[in-house]
């Protein structure tokens, strides 16, 4: 029976794993002595490769959760909305009382 670390994988297998990603080969020179860059498709790949890692990760809300953050967002709205309405009011009235007097 193999041995298993404290989250049950087996030891033999995260050591093969190591072993794998030590043992690749070493980056192409370019022309200058730097590595040597990529080419588009393979830029392509990994970029698709990263976008479909990272929205596996991703925690997505539920149902209730994002009906929540919407309706949070839809109040804020609305009372924003009517408080910038009030202040413009607020400030126009008087404005307007001062640029009749002239007439």
């Amino acid at each position: 029976m193999a041995k298993k670390n404290e989250k049950g994988t087996d030891v033999s297998k995260q050591q093969k794993k190591i072993a794998k990603t030590q043992s690749k080969k070493k980056p192409k020179k370019g022309k200058d002595g730097k590595a040597a860059k990529p080419g588009l498709g393979t830029q392509i790949v990994t970029y698709f490769k990263n976008v479909k890692s990272e929205m596996q990760r991703v925690i997505w809300p539920t149902r209730k959760e994002l009906l929540n953050a919407s309706l949070v967002v839809i109040g804020a709205l609305i009372f924003f909305g009517v408080l910038i309405a009030i202040v413009d009011n607020l400030v126009i009235i008087p404005l307007d009382l001062i640029s009749s007097l002239g007439n």
